[in-house]
């Protein structure tokens, strides 16, 4: 339905056992001018967070390639996630992003005013909360990034700027 449509959506909610990977990321592909996502009891892989992660385009001068390029805010609740690719998620948000996206593919151009992740909240999901203390996370966290992560063990652990 979002595929056909191509709705202008900028917030989107998804959740549900019910949803395979492959029809959540076609979710995200026809969703492209997204800045708020929250995901809820959805069983992925690391292919989801991969899909969202932006890369630098070899064939682009400039380029980045990655799903929902305009997104600001990410919730996961209740979603197995390994750490490690949430790390390069997160890493490959907070540098000089886009504004542009090509109609063929989910290639886009640097812009002058980048789009920077503001705000990440994990709960019910198994990361560890010293993922904060990772030092390129922190030096983020000290420049604005909103981390929060609560998995039941431990107190609602956020980080915000000027202070945790």
């Amino acid at each position: 339905m979002l595929r056909q449509s191509q709705p202008p959506l900028q917030k989107l909610t998804l959740g549900g056992r019910n949803m395979s990977e492959g029809e959540f990321i076609e979710c995200l592909q026809a969703t492209p001018q997204l800045d708020y996502l929250s995901i809820t009891d959805i069983p992925f892989s690391d292919a989801i967070l991969d899909a969202l992660t932006l890369i630098p385009c070899e064939d682009v001068s400039g380029g980045w390639r990655g799903l929902c390029p305009k997104m600001t805010v990410i919730w996961f609740m209740e979603c197995p996630l390994s750490e490690e690719h949430l790390t390069r998620m997160i890493l490959s948000r907070r540098g000089p992003f886009c504004d542009q996206i090509p109609e063929d593919d989910n290639t886009v151009h640097v812009s002058d005013e980048p789009l920077v992740l503001q705000s990440v909240s994990v709960s019910w999901c198994q990361v560890n909360p010293s993922l904060r203390e990772d030092p390129k996370i922190a030096a983020f966290i000290a420049d604005g990034l909103e981390l929060e992560i609560y998995n039941g063990s431990n107190s609602p652990a956020s980080s915000e700027a000027g202070g945790d």
